[in-house]
Parts: C-alpha cells; sequence; structure tokens
C-alpha cells in the first residue's frame, strides 16, 4: 500500500474548497496536497499528525506586513514568527521601493515562506520612520515601471501612505500618480489612511475596484463614519474596494470595526500590519488579531476567508486554499474556549470566547521549526508593556522549542525586558490594596462603617475571587503575575459614589491597609488602586493621605505606583508619594484594567533597577462639565489623542490628562496632566507643558449643556432620536454620588403619556411593599423623591408587581471602570399602572450593565425609552440595547450646570466660573 510523505488524522478542516469545519484526513505528497478524504485515509504516512480537535487550514496569508528587517526602519523577520502563527505567505506593504526592491527580493529567497511584496511610490521605501513621500521630485515613476518589470511576479502592486506626515503639502497627489502607474501596469494600489479626516475622504473617492484600503476599521475611518463623509466610503466598499483591516500600532478601533460590521461592510481581508512597533503589541501576531476580531463579533469562518484565501485572490496568488494539487501549505490551529480581553489601539476592551493557537505550521508539507527571535533594533521605542510581552514570548517560546538555540542565559539576554544578571533569580514580590471612592461634596448621605465593610474584599483568597476575571484595576494588577513576577493582593474597598466618608471611618482604613503592608511585607513593589477623588468630613485629600501613608511604611526605595480614574482631582501630595500616577483615558471607563497593566508592568520595571520613573504634573484651570467629558466625541477625543502621542515617545511611560471630578469641593478640583518618563524630568516638564497648552487652547470646548426633562422625553415622544433611546438622568447620577432616587425625569415620561419604558429607581421602602404583594401582586407605591429635595416630590402609583430578585448580577460584558459586579440588594420590577416599568432596588448600583434590568425578563428592543441614571457610565453596558441616547440635566447634586453648586473650597479663577481664568505654566 502506498505510503504518503505526510499524513493530518481527524482533523476539522476549513477552507473555500473543503467546507467549514469538515473532519478529514489529509495527505501530503512531494509539498502538494494529495488527498482530503472525509472517509479516511487508509494509507500511512512516513509521517504522521493526530489532527483531532485541531482545525485544519490553510497556510494563512498576511496581507500587510513589513519584511525587510535589517534594511529600514520597520523590518520583523518571518522566521521568527511564521513557525508560531501559521502564516506561510507574507506579503511587504511598502517597506521597499524602486531602488531597494533588489534587496528585499534579495533577503525574501531565504525564507522558506512566501515572500511578496507592494512597491513604495517612494522609490527609497521605508528606510526611515516616515515622510518617504513629502517631496514630489524625489518621486520616480520611471524607476518604479522598471522595477515592476524586473521583479513581475514579485511584485503584486503599488502602495502608498497617505497622512499629513508621509505627504506633507501633497494631500493626496502620490496616490493618483500611483493609481496612473497601476493602470498602465495592471496592478491594484494599497493606500494606507491617517489623519486629517479629509484625506482619507479623498483617498476613498478615487480607489479603484481592486484597490486595497488599510487600515479600514482605524480611527480616521471611525471618523469618516461619524461625519457627513459616511456615503464616500459605502460607495467605495460597494464599488468593489478591498477593505483590509491593517492592525498595525494604531490601525484598529473596535467601534469602528462595528460600526462598519453593523452596516454590512465587514473587512475582506484580514491582517497584521506586523512591524517592529507592534510586534510586542498590541498586534502580535495575526492569530492575535484574528482573535480580536472574534470578540469582535465575526464569525469563525467568515475570519479564516479573509486571512486565507480572500488575500489570495486580492493577488492573483495560488494559495490560501486546501485543495488536491495545490501547495501543501498548512497551519495547525487549537480554538481555545477561553474568556480573555483583547484591546484595540486606544487600549479600549471588548470579552472574547474563543482563542486561536497555533500548534504546528508546514510549508510545502514540511513543517517549520523554531527559530528564535532576535531583540528588536536600537532605534525602536518600546512601553515597559511591550518589553514585558517580549519577557512571556521568551519564556512560551523556551517551552515550544525542542531544544535551546544558544546557551540557557544568552536566550534571555537578547531580548529588552529582561533581568539582568544583577536582579538574580529570585521573583520579584509585588503587594496590590487599594481604597476605591468617589465622593461628593453636595451630597447629603455620608460613606459609614456599614458602606466600608460592604465593599471591603480582604486576602488573597477573596480578592483573586472578585478580581481575578474582571476588567477592574485590580484585575489588571493581577495580569502581571508570572514565573519571576508574585502579586501579593491584599486588601481592597470599592464603593459606590456617594457622598464624603466618615473621618474616623477613613482613618480606620487606612490604618488596616497600613497594617496588611507592613505586616506581609518586605516588598519589591506597591500597587495601589484608588480613585483619585475620594474626600472625608475633615480630610479634603483622602487619595493623598492614603499614599503618603503607604509610602511612609514601605520607605522611599521602594517603587510605588497607582491607577487614577479619569475624574481624579491630583494633588501635590498624591504625585509626592508615588513613583507612577497614571489614569484612565476612556469615558466610559473602559480601560481600566489596561491602564493597570501599564502601571504595573512599570512598577515590575522599576523594581528590577531596568526604569527609574520619573513624574511631573501640571493643573489646569477648567473643568468641563459632564456631558463635555465623552472621550469618543470632541474635544476629549482629540486631547486623549495628544496624550497618548507624548506617551508613545521614548523614554516616556505614562501620560495622562484627567478631567477632574467637579463635585468634589476641593481645592485640587478641576484638570490636571501628569507625565512619567524614565529618569528624565526635563522631558516630562516639557510634555506636561505642551499637553496643557493643547487643553487650554480646546477650553470653550469644555463647557457643554444638556437638555431639561420636558424636551428630552419630547424627543422620544415625536421619534427625533431612534428608540429605543436612553434617556441620562445627570442631575441623578449614580457615578458620580447621587443617591438614584430622583423621579423628575420618570415623571415627565409619564406626563408625556410614554408607556413603552423602564426606569431603575433606589427604594428600599418600595420594595418592601412590593415583596409584601408578592409577584403578581397590586401594590400602591410611593417611590423615590426623599433624599434631596430637588429630586422629589415622590411618586405615588399603583401598579402590578412582575418580578421578585436578590438583586446581584454581574456584568457580562466589559463596563466602565470594572465594575462588574453588583448587587442591588431585594429588588423588584413592577408595572405601573401607567404602563411603564421600574425596577425598584434596595441599594443605588451604577447602571453601568443592562444586564441589570435584562436579567429581570424585560426586553430592551420592544421599548422606546430606558432611563439610566448615569452620564456615561451607562454607554458602554447598553450600548448594544439602544439605538441613540440623550443627556437631561434634571435637577441634583450632580446638575450638569455647574454655577447651580454651592461651592465654598474650589480654586478661583477657574472655567467655567470665571471668565477670567489663565493657565499659568509653573511646574514643580
Amino acid at each position: 500500500m502506498k505510503q504518503h510523505d505526510l499524513v493530518l488524522r481527524a482533523g476539522l478542516v476549513h477552507g473555500p474548497d473543503t467546507g467549514t469545519g469538515m473532519v478529514a484526513d489529509v495527505a501530503v505528497d512531494r509539498g502538494r496536497i494529495s488527498v482530503v478524504a472525509p472517509d479516511g485515509i487508509a494509507a500511512s504516512g512516513r509521517s504522521e499528525v493526530d489532527a483531532t480537535g485541531l482545525l485544519v487550514v490553510p497556510g494563512l496569508v498576511d496581507l500587510h506586513t513589513h519584511v525587510h528587517d535589517g534594511a529600514g526602519f520597520w523590518g520583523v523577520s518571518p522566521a521568527s514568527t511564521a513557525w508560531r502563527t501559521g502564516v506561510t505567505t507574507w506579503v511587504d506593504a511598502g517597506s521597499a521601493g524602486a531602488y531597494t526592491m533588489r534587496a528585499l527580493r534579495s533577503r525574501a529567497a531565504r525564507e522558506r515562506v512566501g515572500i511578496h511584496a507592494f512597491v513604495n511610490i517612494a522609490p527609497q521605501g521605508l528606510a526611515a520612520r516616515t515622510g518617504e513621500a513629502r517631496d514630489a521630485a524625489a518621486l520616480d515613476p520611471e524607476a518604479l515601471r522598471a522595477c515592476v518589470g524586473e521583479h513581475g511576479g514579485f511584485v503584486r502592486g503599488i502602495k502608498v501612505r497617505i497622512d499629513e506626515t508621509t505627504v506633507g503639502l501633497q494631500g493626496v497627489e502620490p496616490l493618483l500618480q500611483a493609481l496612473t502607474l497601476a493602470d498602465d501596469l495592471g496592478l491594484p494600489v494599497m493606500a494606507h489612511v491617517g489623519p486629517p479626516t479629509e484625506y482619507a475622504t479623498a483617498v476613498l473617492q478615487v480607489l479603484r475596484p481592486g484597490d486595497v484600503l488599510t487600515h479600514c476599521a482605524g480611527p480616521v475611518i471611525r471618523a469618516v463614519l461619524e461625519s457627513a463623509d459616511r456615503d464616500a466610503l459605502v460607495s467605495a466598499y460597494r464599488r468593489g474596494v478591498v477593505f483590509d483591516l491593517g492592525h498595525g500600532a494604531g490601525g484598529f478601533d473596535y467601534q469602528a470595526l462595528e460600526t462598519l460590521l453593523t452596516l454590512g461592510l465587514a473587512p475582506h481581508t484580514v491582517s497584521s500590519d506586523l512591524h517592529a512597533l507592534c510586534a510586542p503589541g498590541p498586534a502580535y501576531d495575526l492569530p492575535y488579531v484574528m482573535s480580536k476580531l472574534l470578540a469582535a463579533g465575526m464569525a469563525l469562518p467568515d475570519v479564516l476567508h479573509a486571512t486565507t484565501a480572500a488575500p489570495a485572490d486580492v493577488l492573483g496568488l495560488p494559495v490560501g486554499r486546501l485543495q488536491v494539487g495545490g501547495a501543501a501549505d498548512i497551519g495547525l490551529f487549537r480554538l481555545e474556549e477561553r474568556v480573555d480581553r483583547y484591546a484595540d489601539v486606544h487600549g479600549v476592551e471588548r470579552v472574547g470566547e474563543q482563542r486561536l493557537e497555533n500548534v504546528s505550521t508546514f510549508v510545502a508539507g514540511a513543517p517549520l521549526s523554531p527559530h528564535w527571535p532576535s531583540a528588536p533594533p536600537s532605534w525602536v521605542p518600546l512601553t515597559v508593556h511591550q518589553r514585558s510581552a517580549l519577557d512571556r514570548r521568551d519564556r512560551t517560546a523556551r517551552r515550544l522549542l525542542r531544544a535551546p538555540l544558544v546557551p540557557g542565559d544568552q536566550v534571555r539576554s537578547q531580548l529588552p525586558g529582561a533581568p539582568s544578571s544583577e536582579a538574580g533569580t529570585r521573583p520579584v514580590r509585588i503587594a496590590a490594596l487599594g481604597l476605591y471612592h468617589e465622593a461628593n461634596s453636595f451630597a447629603e448621605h455620608h460613606v459609614d462603617r456599614d458602606a466600608f465593610a460592604a465593599g471591603t474584599s480582604v486576602g488573597e483568597a477573596a480578592m483573586r475571587e472578585r478580581y481575578v476575571a474582571g476588567s477592574s484595576v485590580m484585575s489588571g494588577y493581577l495580569d502581571v503575575e508570572r514565573d519571576d513576577v508574585e502579586v501579593v493582593p491584599l486588601r481592597m474597598t470599592t464603593l459606590t459614589p456617594a457622598g464624603v466618608v466618615v473621618g474616623d471611618v477613613l482613618r480606620r482604613e487606612v490604618d488596616a491597609l497600613c497594617e496588611s503592608l507592613r505586616n506581609r511585607g518586605p516588598w519589591d513593589g506597591v500597587l495601589v488602586a484608588v480613585h483619585g477623588a475620594c474626600v472625608a468630613d475633615d480630610l479634603a485629600d483622602a487619595d493623598g493621605y492614603l499614599l503618603t501613608r503607604l509610602r511612609a511604611v514601605v520607605g522611599d526605595d521602594v517603587p510605588l505606583g497607582a491607577t487614577l480614574d479619569l475624574h481624579a482631582n491630583v494633588s501635590a501630595a498624591m504625585v509626592e508619594a508615588a513613583d507612577v500616577l497614571n489614569a484612565y483615558q476612556t469615558n466610559p471607563h473602559v480601560d481600566a484594567r489596561t491602564r493597570a497593566v501599564q502601571v504595573a508592568e512599570t512598577i515590575v520595571a522599576a523594581a528590577r533597577r531596568q526604569v527609574r520613573p520619573t513624574m511631573a504634573w501640571l493643573q489646569v484651570p477648567v473643568v468641563p462639565t459632564i456631558v463635555a467629558q465623552n472621550t469618543d466625541a470632541e474635544p476629549m477625543r482629540s486631547l486623549m489623542h495628544a496624550a497618548a502621542a507624548v506617551e508613545a515617545r521614548p523614554g516616556v511611560l505614562a501620560a495622562s490628562v484627567t478631567q477632574g471630578y467637579p463635585y468634589a469641593d476641593v481645592a485640587e478640583m478641576g484638570m490636571a496632566v501628569v507625565v512619567v518618563t524614565d529618569d528624565d524630568r526635563d522631558a516630562a516638564r516639557d510634555a506636561c507643558t505642551e499637553l496643557a497648552a493643547v487643553l487650554w487652547s480646546r477650553r470653550a470646548e469644555l463647557s457643554q449643556s444638556a437638555l431639561p426633562p420636558t424636551e428630552a422625553v419630547e424627543l422620544v415622544r415625536t421619534k427625533a432620536v431612534a428608540t429605543p433611546a436612553l434617556l441620562l438622568d445627570a442631575g441623578d447620577n449614580i457615578g458620580a454620588g447621587s443617591a438614584g432616587d430622583s423621579v423628575v425625569l420618570l415623571r415627565a415620561v409619564i406626563d408625556a403619556g410614554l408607556t413603552r419604558a423602564v426606569a431603575i429607581v433606589a427604594d428600599p421602602a418600595a420594595v418592601t411593599a412590593c415583596t409584601a404583594a408578592g409577584v403578581g401582586g397590586a401594590v400602591r407605591l410611593t417611590i423615590g423623591g426623599t433624599s434631596h429635595p430637588e429630586v422629589g416630590p415622590p411618586l405615588e402609583a399603583a401598579g402590578e408587581v412582575l418580578r421578585l430578585d436578590a438583586g446581584a448580577f454581574r456584568a457580562d460584558a466589559p463596563v466602565h471602570a470594572g465594575l462588574d459586579v453588583s448587587d442591588a440588594g431585594p429588588t423588584a420590577l413592577a408595572r405601573l399602572d401607567t404602563g411603564q416599568l421600574v425596577v425598584l432596588t434596595t441599594r443605588a448600583v451604577m447602571p453601568v450593565s443592562a444586564t441589570q434590568v435584562t436579567r429581570l425578563g424585560v426586553d430592551l428592543a420592544e421599548l422606546d425609552v430606558v432611563l439610566a441614571k448615569g452620564v456615561h457610565s451607562p454607554l458602554a453596558g447598553y450600548a448594544g440595547h439602544v439605538s441613540d441616547h440623550v443627556f437631561v440635566d434634571t435637577p441634583g447634586v450632580t446638575a450638569v450646570d455647574l454655577n447651580r453648586l454651592p461651592y465654598r473650597n474650589r480654586r478661583a479663577p477657574m472655567l467655567p466660573f470665571e471668565d477670567d481664568a489663565v493657565l499659568r505654566i509653573g511646574l514643580p
């Protein structure tokens, strides 16, 4: 009986020509697929692989990569990545131009994987970081023609980068030149799009069918989707422009992707844009990018098609399919059922339940051997987080290698971020603890001992159970645990925003935190979770007090880092006590875990003496009104992008813009900028000054208003907004310290006759009345309106009890600040005689997740209006359930109009209160 060269047994074969998930044997002979047999292959193989439960996939085709390593800024080596990712065909997207293509082709000839190229319109290619097409006179169309003639078959298209930095004043002129050449040469064009938005719109208007728009779900395309130019995007897609993902370091935005999917504009191809800056994160490799697409809602067959047959067809390559007679380029993958979080380039996360992991990679039927990666070139500015990712890759690759390629310690020395020989082999030991509270100075309900007892977790077991699977700051701290890093969770208190803390209670809790830190020491580093706007009745800067006390316990030589809420009121005491302060940069706060990991990795590096964090900060005399604080909208989006640009600079470990918390009446209230560098105080100060100036230039846009209740409800009644609409009850914003019992907006809904509505009101007495009546019972209720004169009077209503519940729930997706576990206490769902649904709770909890309502059997899709007692915090958790949202300026202690509030301690002059406020640049 014939013996095959290779037989893969009982794998789940995926491909456009073989079906989806078909169990079959695959035989390979002389480098080509000879048999695909669902009924099995009787003949044996000289080499056999049991593929039971594994995906057998055509070798992946990565349409956008940069592999010209050693001859430019961006290049990476395919050999160090292909063997562990299943990518057998690499397409270099413009690393080489006409003058440098021979070198790239010579480089490609030394690789076992297939390599093809787009030639850069600029003849020098990407020898430098950017700016290659700024000089029109330097472009050489005749050289490009000659290049294609010499390297036909290897060169498959023309690449152009269109963004302000790359093309300068030329605009889209380099693209127009590329299109003219491509017409003559019969090639497609790949266009990279970057800011400004008008460049992207111009690109969309001129691309031809078969041309490739890469970074199709990047921040610039998101801006197009949110603008009046959306039709240009849709038109390009429909006329046959290929939409390619092109993840890279800055080309992937979840909101852009999800909008595209909603519009039926799914990416045709999924590529990594793998290069030196993003291989250590956030892209990592193509299977990791594919896992992100699964987390965003794309189906596995669509993701596999977009990384195999679809990119092969774009370039006319005879790969990407498992078919008899075709090349035996094959990837074996395990689809792990594993809950994990995946971040886009902004740090915004989505939860995925499946992870693609490559098991083996075959080229022409032969497995690729492990290949040790070389260290990134010296000019690549890696973040601490990226260096840590390389460190983890080091350990993973060690386990996979059949035999070391170089002796022991020499392996680790190749990679940045590895412990030096002086650091020894002992794991660094890091303490994690915190107290997280946002205190509203105008709220009457102070935080007492019982509230602390309910919100405190003590000890490793309790804290790991509470936080290890979440998306909070403490979850991020636990993320950095590994063989050489021990994170010890000690004690954590997380409170629902409310009034100020009773001073004696706060001091007892700080004493307990200090005691736990002292008793479990010594420590190599300390990680603290604080909000940055905690106030006690006799202590204005409670967070500064806590950090100062913790610093006294461990001394000056132990690095201490803290992750702050975006609404922190940063104080001098906080900066003095900490080595690293880093704040969330999204609102809704969906990056808490990501920013915490960044702090933790920096503290680990500092403990190993690999970095020396040096911090500067600057207060800015402005506080934005609450409705101006969404970081997905202007001006905050641009301010956060400016901070991210600073953070990406070499030597910068963290950069934050904080919005301040306007409902804490303290001297530190207001916006601030904080920059942490690696032992460069002047650079930190300069960056703070720069960011403060950018912030100050947008100050006029930070005082935004909201609609009064009657006008907001009228928008829903007249269908002027899409339904179901989320009405955001700003004056009773639980996330900013309100009691959650206002009935002002609910009364407006009732008065307008809107019956298809649901509201949540905290009222323990109403819950008791519903419990006494029982499910199905009629009940007369006096609802809410008691915590403050402005939120009442109470609503007198009759209704029927529909459901009773214990009130504890867990969010099923990432939520604001990672607050995924909530306990509202005994809860009742009632339908009022006027038609509205009301969820009555014993305790006020932040409305961060629609799960609070849907778990009670409420179908939000059948409603016209959902009332939420928050402003930005509900947007993440309700985004998939509502069609629009409206900010409502209801009365209360969290009113949008800050001039309603009786401040006594804030700084002055300050915007929006005094017009004569001046930015004074004076750094300590």
